[in-house]
C-alpha cells in the first residue's frame, strides 16, 4: 500500500500550486508529465491534492518534484500565517468585489445612450 502524506501546518498542496504557476505549468500539462512518468493521476486529482481536499501519495510528490524540476524543501515549505477572517486558509489574492447593480445600470444606460443613431430612431417609433 502507497504510503500518504498529511501535511499538519504544510500546506503542500498550495506549495505545490505556487510552484507549478512560477514554473508556468498548467494543472493538465503537469498530469500528462506525471502520467508519462507512470504515475496514475487525473486533473481532478491534482485540483483536490493542491486544494487539501486530497492527501498526495509518496510517488505523486517525488514526480511532481521531478517534473517541476524543484526540491523536497521547496514542496514542503511552512504555510504563511493562516487567517481566521478567510474562513482558515492562507490567502493568495484578493478578487475585485463584484460590481454594484447600480454601476451596472449606469453602465448599462450610457450604452444605450451611445448607441447608433438608426437604434434611437427605431426606438422612438416604438415609444
Amino acid at each position: 500500500m502507497e504510503q500518504k502524506i498529511k501535511g499538519d501546518k504544510i500546506d503542500i498542496g498550495g506549495n505545490i500550486r505556487r510552484l507549478r504557476l512560477e514554473k508556468g505549468v498548467g494543472q493538465t500539462e503537469l498530469v500528462r508529465m506525471l502520467q508519462l512518468e507512470g504515475v496514475p493521476m487525473t486533473r481532478e486529482a491534482l485540483v483536490k491534492i493542491e486544494r487539501g481536499a486530497q492527501h498526495i501519495q509518496a510517488s505523486q510528490l517525488r514526480a511532481i518534484r521531478d517534473a517541476l524540476g524543484t526540491t523536497y524543501d521547496d514542496l514542503l515549505k511552512q504555510s504563511a500565517p493562516r487567517d481566521a477572517a478567510s474562513g482558515g486558509e492562507a490567502r493568495t489574492h484578493v478578487r475585485p468585489p463584484p460590481t454594484s447593480n447600480v454601476a451596472q445600470r449606469a453602465t448599462r444606460t450610457a450604452s444605450q445612450n451611445f448607441a447608433p443613431s438608426g437604434a434611437k430612431q427605431i426606438a422612438s417609433y416604438c415609444n
